[in-house]
Parts: structure tokens; C-alpha cells; sequence
């Protein structure tokens, strides 16, 4: 006899609809580890990511170092010899290896130490410039001046391997150098459009003092 056909099987529908997917939030800070200090969160194009409050040591940026940040930062820049931090108020940039300076508008090469550095700074054309005054970060001693543009341009001040730092119009930027074991570090704190310095240096300062070499 010949067999008798088979019924195809089907499967049993499900017992309802299925919920749509959940879409993904914004991803948040980045938390920190428990125990020890965090790197920055990573950087994509172009635009800064926000980061907790706590201790963090960057680990692409040389000399190593570590730093304390509160609320309110983002990383902007993360790179070998410049850090960039930001925050509503306006950004701190930490700068090591600086040798290329524009004190009058051309290009030129220093010995990169915290002395020539600010008086450098101090003369650089179409700005005016605070008397220079002394600082201590973690316990090395620098130099620290206030910049401000004299006329409504951009005037470069310094340059590391793949960025030029320049003054921008209608701001006063404080300007750091500190010699330390591996090098000169330089410091800029800048304040953001309609911001004042005062109000970037409440938070700015403190993030400054807390740098520790390792």
C-alpha cells in the first residue's frame, strides 16, 4: 500500500505580541573603577565625553599623571602630549613637551623650560599680559600669567605635536608652567564664550592642584 501523506507541521503561535525592542540611552559617564584610578573615557568624533567625579590617570598622555576632576567634565582631547578637559564654564589644557612658541607671531624654538616659557607668553605680540606670579603643583615650583588678545583675532601662543593653542578674542586665559622630573608641563585655563576666568578657575583650580606625577 502506498503510505499516506504527512501533515507539514506547524508551529504554535506565540502566546502575544512581542514588545519592541528598547531603545538605548545616551551613554552616561564613565563610571570609575573601585580601586584605582581611571583613564579617560575615549573620544569619538570629535566630541566630548562626560566623565564622574573621582581620580583618573590618562593613560596616553606623558608624563604620567594623575588628577582629580568633580562634577561637570568632559574629555575633549586626549593625546600623547595635550590633554583637553571641558566643562559649561569653559576648559583646562594640559600640555607637555613645549617647545614651539609664537612670541611674534612666527614660529620659534625654546628650551621648553617654565621660565622661558612665560616670559615668552608674557612679550607675545598683540597681547597684554598680568605680571608673571609664582605657583606650586604638587610641590614643583612655576610660573603662572594672565593673557588676554589685544585685538579681535586668534593670536597662537604655543604648539605641540599635532595642535596649535591660541589666544581667543575677549577672553583672559591664565596660562601655567611647571617644571617637573619629565618635563615641562603647561597648563591653560580658558574660560568659554560670555564665561569670565573667575568662573572657569572655581572649578579649574582645583583640577590643577591635584596633579600628581607618577
Amino acid at each position: 500500500p502506498v503510505p499516506r501523506p504527512t501533515s507539514p507541521r506547524t508551529t504554535a503561535p506565540s502566546a502575544g505580541p512581542t514588545s519592541p525592542p528598547t531603545p538605548a540611552g545616551t551613554p552616561g559617564p564613565t563610571p570609575l573603577p573601585a580601586d584605582r584610578p581611571a583613564d579617560l573615557c575615549e573620544i569619538f568624533f570629535e566630541l566630548p565625553c562626560g566623565l564622574d567625579p573621582g581620580a583618573y590617570s590618562p593613560r596616553r598622555f606623558a608624563p604620567a599623571l594623575d588628577l582629580e576632576l568633580g562634577t561637570g567634565w568632559s574629555a575633549a582631547v586626549h593625546e600623547s602630549d595635550l590633554l583637553t578637559l571641558t566643562r559649561e564654564e569653559g576648559r583646562l589644557t594640559i600640555a607637555s613637551g613645549v617647545t614651539d612658541i609664537y612670541p611674534d607671531g612666527e614660529l620659534e624654538s625654546t628650551r621648553g623650560r617654565a621660565r622661558d616659557l612665560i616670559e615668552a607668553f608674557t612679550v607675545t605680540r598683540g597681547s597684554s599680559a598680568t605680571r608673571p606670579a609664582r605657583v606650586r603643583i604638587d610641590g614643583r615650583r612655576g610660573l603662572s600669567v594672565d593673557l588676554s588678545p589685544i585685538e579681535p583675532e586668534p593670536v597662537p601662543l604655543f604648539s605641540t605635536s599635532g595642535s596649535t593653542f591660541s589666544l581667543e578674542p575677549g577672553r583672559t586665559t591664565r596660562l601655567v608652567a611647571i617644571d617637573a622630573r619629565a618635563g615641562t608641563l603647561v597648563l591653560a585655563i580658558e574660560p568659554g564664550p560670555d564665561r569670565t576666568l573667575d568662573e572657569i578657575l572655581q572649578t579649574a583650580d582645583d583640577v590643577a592642584g591635584s596633579i600628581r606625577q607618577r
